[in-house]
Parts: structure tokens; sequence; C-alpha cells
């Protein structure tokens, strides 16, 4: 069993963070909306500034991470980071919108886990941000409710009725959280041993428990006035914890594509290479990867490699420059790229690329680029 090391362990920390602060972000938009129903009940009316400040601090440590590993930071995160700084701004000087960039960046959370790495993504992605929304709904506004005081406890007339408004919602809430869940886990799981056999699936397993011991207790004990809410918040937090794990794993292999896991990167590689010069211009390089169908190009001095240009470098160069098509692309490209050797296993070059933000790496024997490889090439 291959344990994360310690850097995946301070992103697994900070995922948590993230986790937590966006799907209780989204646990107290669902309870504010149902204590402004009518009858309204204000002392159900939940701050949303800690949720967005854990979501923020989560996402920034998240960045460092990336930044200490020498990697780039990934694009994604950036995005969803701002986006949880600007509901955070939004929320702290009182104005309207703030639902609306942080539900963004609850959903955002499904291109940062594995199922930006499926081939084709679209699809896992999609059912993980739903699974993200739905969970929030639901396991969020438990922790959100297991943090209140009502008049006369859960069990007095206030009490109740909002556990009978949030009980609707939850219910629903849950079987999408479940679907979803399900239809990921058995792209994750593809053996029943994986379960005990390999760290993701322990976690998973523990996961899995833990959604089934909440489920049990909210059947039992809800109807008695939500008696142990402390309770039923810290299990919240602890399958948070386990999600955030899941994140630090990489998936297990499935039964079928054995040979391609654990084949090695010459196996999977592009042999054919497309190059551009350092002084080649930022848009006679797009110009060639349109051409070519291709996500980046390797800039080649002589024999040696100078750096590689992608599709990222280029949004960057234009966000950044009005004029960038007209400048070479050695103002930026990646210079001394990461590369990867041609008998290095597919599973770990794909686990360098998903801990580094790459899509791309250049293979290279005794220093000389024989190849290229995509995160495609060894997630398909």
């Amino acid at each position: 069993m291959t344990f994360p090391s310690l850097a995946d362990t301070a992103s697994a920390a900070f995922h948590w963070l993230e986790y937590a602060g966006l799907l209780g972000f989204i646990g107290v938009v669902v309870v504010r909306r149902l204590a402004a129903m009518t009858p309204h009940f204000h002392w159900a009316r939940v701050s949303m500034q800690p949720a967005l400040v854990a979501a923020l601090a989560g996402g920034l440590g998240l960045l460092i991470v990336g930044i200490l590993r020498g990697g780039h930071p990934s694009a994604l995160v950036i995005v969803r980071v701002v986006a949880e700084a600007g509901a955070l701004g939004l929320c702290v000087y009182g104005r309207p919108l703030v639902v609306i960039p942080g539900m963004f960046a609850a959903a955002s959370l499904a291109f940062a886990g594995h199922a930006a790495a499926v081939n084709p993504p679209a699809g896992a992605i999609f059912t993980d941000a739903i699974h993200v929304l739905s969970a929030g709904m639901w396991a969020g506004g438990i922790f959100v409710l297991a943090t209140l005081r009502p008049p006369g406890g859960w069990g007095g007339e206030e009490g109740r009725s909002l556990l009978a408004r949030f009980g609707r919602i939850a219910f629903l809430a849950f079987a999408v959280t479940a679907l979803t869940g399900v239809l990921r886990a058995t792209e994750a799981i593809g053996r029943l041993s994986d379960l005990w056999a390999t760290p993701y699936g322990v976690v998973l397993s523990a996961k899995t428990a833990g959604v089934l011991v909440m489920v049990a207790m909210s059947g039992l004990v809800w109807r008695r006035g939500f008696r142990y809410a402390r309770a039923e918040g810290v299990l919240v937090v602890l399958i948070l914890l386990a999600t955030a794990v899941l994140a630090a794993f990489p998936m297990p292999p499935r039964p079928g594509i054995e040979s391609v896991v654990m084949a090695t990167v010459r196996e999977v590689m592009n042999e054919t290479l497309f190059t551009v010069q350092p002084s080649t211009t930022v848009g006679e390089a797009v110009a060639l990867m349109a051409q070519h169908r291709v996500g980046s190009m390797l800039v080649m001095d002589g024999a040696r490699l100078d750096g590689i240009f992608t599709e990222r470098d280029t949004v960057r160069a234009i966000s950044q420059s009005h004029d960038a098509p007209s400048h070479s692309v050695s103002s930026w490209m990646t210079a001394d790229p990461m590369t990867v050797g041609p008998d290095e296993p597919v599973e770990e070059a794909l686990k360098t690329m998903l801990d580094r933000g790459f899509r791309h790496l250049p293979v290279v024997k005794d220093g000389e680029v024989i190849g290229i490889v995509s995160i495609r090439d060894l997630a398909g």
C-alpha cells in the first residue's frame, strides 16, 4: 500500500478546510432560506463569513503547497480561490449576490479531484459537481443546524418546525448525493478487494460507514428533537475529512486496464514531436498547435529542450498582454520543464501530473527528448 507524502498530507488538510468551508457555506444558505419562510426564525440567520473564511484559507493553502512543490499553480485553483475571495468580500461589505460566487467555488471543487483525470472528463466532473452541491445541502445543513440553539431547544415548537422544513430538502439531497457517490465509486473501485487492499478503498469504506451511521442517527434521534446535534456535527466534519483524504490517494487500478496502469511511459507516449524555437512568436506557435491539433509545443534550442509552451500559456499571455501574439514564446513558456523517463511507470507519471497540475510532460532519455505524454494518454 502506498501512503501519501507530507506534501500530500498537507494538501489533504487544506482540501478538508476548503471542503468544510464551502459545504458549510451551502448549508448556511439552505438554513437561512428555510428560516426566512413564514413564520420567520431570526435565531437561525447564521453568518456566512466563518464558512467563507475557512474556504478561502483552504484554497490559499493549496496554492501555497502547489508553489512549494515547484509547479505552477493550477489555473482552476486560482479561479476557485478568486471566487471564494469574491464571495467573502461581498459578504463582508453586505453586498447581494454572495451566493453566486460561493456556489461556483463549491461546484468547481469537482475539477480538483480524480474526476478531472477521467477520459473523457466532462461526465465525471459534472457528476462530482452535483455530488458536492447536494452533499452541501444535507451534510452542510446538518453541520450548521448543530451549531444552533433554538428557543426551547430542538424539542420546542420552533426547533421542530425548522427540522421539518429541513427534512424535506435533506431527504432528496441525500438521495442525489448517494446516487452520484455510487457512480463515482464504481469508477474508482474496480474490484471488491480494493475496499480493504488499497488506501483509497479503506478511506472510501470509512467515509461510507460514517455516512450510514449519520443517516441512522438522523432517523432515530431527529424525531426526538435532534438531541445529539453536536455528535452529528462532529461526524459531518470527519466525513468531510475522509473526502479530503481521498483526494490525496491515487485511485486503485481498474480491472481490464492493469496493463495500461502498470505499463511504462514508453508504451503510451507520442513519439511525434512538434517543436518551435525560442524566437517563435506566440501567434505562430498557436497557429501550429491548431494546425496539428495538439495542446503543446516543445521549445527547442537546437537539440536542447528550453521549455514547453501550452494552451494554458496562450491564455495567460493573451490575458496579460494585448500584443502577446507578436512576442516570442520564450516570454511565456515554462522554462526547464519537468520531464519523465520512458521507463517510468504510467501510474507514477500520472500522479506527478495530478500533483503538479501539469497536462503535458516531455519524455527524455540520456538528455535527448524522445517523446511527449499528455494526461489524456496516461488516464485513457
